[in-house]
């Protein structure tokens, strides 16, 4: 059942009683927790926190397969699960229980304490069954979403944090799991292990100055300058010691090192500002709309009126008219609204690429069913958009997963997608919600049209396709625009895999992030 590199990551977190499982994707995690929380615990709950469609689709399913275990699923909405919860810690569990929710069940509200009588602040449970649960284990799936975060204090972290960690108190064995533990942000592994420590570590910054280089950062922001700290990297002279922590709680093996014979992903493309992609001029209706973004971006940051969440806002408006036309829309509150059109370079680039590869233009009773393709973006709306134009333009029929769609038609998508016959032979997927608790190892090629600022982003969705269940090459086909914002993305991503490689991969090299 359970392969030898597997064996051994389940013999490491019985002996520690807990700890990080970071294995990349696609190598079989779930299965080792099962098979740990086995060892472990003979009777009482496990409770596990899990994002909405691991929690729906993913655990109960690999629960079904590989564990007799009495299994309570708390989803759906708040009126169903006060209901489970309350039948949970209305009965005690004969063996093992397995209680599985998504991370909103555990939201925890900061109520202030009252200034005038001096009262102590305090904590309202969204769901307060969910805390009268006292779970044997705990464990954390996908923990890099919930678990970072440069706070110390309780009251200062977000509403799923705060119930984790009160949660984590009352768990005799704590775990996390993720493919992606550093996830472009130093504070991703940092709140991981603030959490299996639970809490006894030190300070974020206390942690960062001892392990890493730094060096003072100015940004500007509101016609003021604000000083801040920039995280070059892994200091060399103390890696072996980082390393040595990291390994007393970490077991992480790449899919590479534990089954050779599968071949490792091809990135298509050539090469500019270090990073390898197809790199593509914009049309000129989007150069166009894309410099008079690009203008009045400039002008409101010169004028002190594009504050910090405005500028992210403006940052994503360059970033879809880097992808296609459109223009912008305003609600009565203020609020943006971004109307994506054809023509677009990259919808373009995608009709030559799905042609040459006989899916436009080729009757479906000659179609070839071993070819088929992911294009994932991070803007459901360009999906949307690029959907209806394969459809109506070219007949091609698309499976889409996006964030608004069902746990129910994202388990069918998957499944038609996957089979041979089934006459689908593009999946649409949006990079957030399509990057974990789905396999479609069905497609050789991957398409992706636009880069998020965190690698692990992509290298979640690129997992999705890459993954032991079938030996295949898998090429992956990043797409830019040249002349954009997305030429600064690439060479940023380049520099926060660098750090995510030193931390987690023992490369070290210090030198390459500094040039």
């Amino acid at each position: 059942m359970l392969a030898p590199f597997q064996k051994d990551g389940v013999s490491f977190l019985t002996q520690k009683q807990g700890g990080l499982l970071a294995d990349q994707p696609g190598t079989g995690k779930t299965l080792q927790m099962i098979e740990t929380i086995k060892n472990l615990v003979t009777k009482g709950d496990i409770l596990v926190l899990a994002p909405k469609v691991a929690a729906d689709v993913s655990w109960p399913e690999e629960l079904a397969k590989w564990s007799d275990d009495e299994v309570v699923v708390v989803t759906g909405g708040k009126a169903k699960k006060e209901k489970l919860l309350q039948r949970v810690i209305a009965s005690k569990p004969q063996g093992r229980r397995w209680i599985v929710t998504n991370f909103e069940t555990a939201r925890v509200r900061y109520l202030r304490g009252n200034p005038t009588t001096k009262t102590k602040p305090c904590y309202e449970e969204h769901f307060k069954d969910l805390f009268k649960i006292y779970p044997r284990a705990l464990i954390i799936d996908e923990s890099h979403l919930v678990l970072p975060t440069s706070k110390t204090k309780l009251y200062k972290q977000t509403l799923v944090r705060r119930g984790i960690m009160m949660l984590a108190k009352k768990s005799l064995y704590r775990f996390a799991v993720s493919g992606t533990p550093v996830r472009g942000r130093l504070e991703n592994l940092w709140g991981t292990l603030d959490f299996l420590s639970n809490s006894k570590i030190e300070s974020y910054w206390t942690w960062v100055d001892r392990w890493f280089i730094t060096r003072p950062k100015e940004i500007y922001t509101k016609n003021q300058t604000v000083q801040t700290t920039e995280i070059i990297g892994l200091n060399p002279l103390l890696k072996e010691d980082f390393a040595k922590q990291l390994d007393g709680i970490m077991i992480r093996r790449k899919k590479l090192d534990v089954f050779p014979e599968l071949p490792p992903k091809r990135y298509a493309g050539s090469t500019l500002h270090g990073a390898v992609g197809h790199w593509i001029d914009l049309t000129p209706n989007q150069k166009r709309f894309y410099k008079q973004m690009k203008e009045l971006a400039l002008t409101r940051l010169a004028s002190g009126t594009l504050v910090a969440q405005g500028i992210l806002a403006e940052l994503t408006r360059l970033k879809q008219f880097a992808s296609v036309s459109g223009d912008v829309s305003y609600t009565v509150d203020g609020a943006t609204i971004f109307n994506p059109a054809l023509p677009s370079n990259k919808f373009d680039w995608l009709v030559d690429f799905l042609t040459e590869r006989g899916i436009i233009d080729q009757p479906e009773a000659e179609s070839k069913e071993d070819g088929k393709v992911v294009i994932a973006s991070q803007f459901s709306q360009v999906l949307d958009l690029f959907e209806k134009a394969l459809l109506d333009k070219y007949g091609v029929k698309c499976w889409k997963i996006t964030g608004e769609v069902s746990s129910k038609k994202r388990s069918e998508g998957a499944e038609d997608f996957q089979k041979e016959d089934s006459g689908f032979r593009v999946m649409l997927l949006n990079t957030r919600s399509g990057g974990v608790a789905l396999t479609l190892d069905r497609a050789d090629e991957l398409v992706i049209l636009d880069e998020t600022f965190v690698p692990d982003d992509q290298e979640q969705v690129e997992d999705r396709i890459h993954r032991v269940s079938r030996i295949h090459n898998v090429i992956v086909h990043y797409v830019r625009s040249k002349g954009t914002i997305e030429e600064t993305i690439a060479q940023r991503v380049q520099k926060r895999e660098e750090l995510q490689k030193q931390i987690l991969d023992g490369s070290y090299d210090v030198k390459q992030l500094l040039t």
